[in-house]
């Protein structure tokens, strides 16, 4: 998934909500001797109940994805990571999910207006 990259979103978001209390799970491997969070299961549960309860994908996903990615690139120790992630998935404002033709519209737009702003401007002859 390129969500962490484009913030742009054209999955199934009933598959990918189910996905997220398992790998921010996962992510907790990231922190072995850091038992600092009490109640790491009813934080994840908290998630996962948000997550399912949206019937779009929060407008914070792209941040979210950047997080369970990366976790130790941001926070030192579980207890804010956990925080940062529920805090990102409570959020009240969605995001619409892209057809697989608006989505790749939308890339196409991005990359044209990259490549624009990469080209160099032809200067004029004086």
């Amino acid at each position: 998934m390129v969500i962490h990259l484009l913030n742009l979103f054209s999955y199934d978001w009933t598959h990918v909500r189910k996905v997220f209390g398992a790998v921010v799970k996962k992510t907790l491997n990231e922190f072995p001797d850091d038992k600092s969070v009490e109640d790491v299961d009813a934080s994840i549960a908290r998630i996962s109940t948000t997550m399912e309860a949206m019937g779009r994908p929060p407008y914070t996903i792209q941040r979210i994805c950047e997080i369970i990615l990366n976790p130790k690139e941001m926070y030192y120790n579980l207890k804010k990571y956990l925080f940062a992630v529920e805090k990102l998935a409570t959020v009240n404002y969605t995001i619409a999910v892209l057809s697989p033709d608006d989505y790749a519209d939308q890339v196409k737009n991005l990359y044209d207006t990259l490549q624009n702003l990469r080209e160099p401007k032809e200067t004029e002859e004086r």
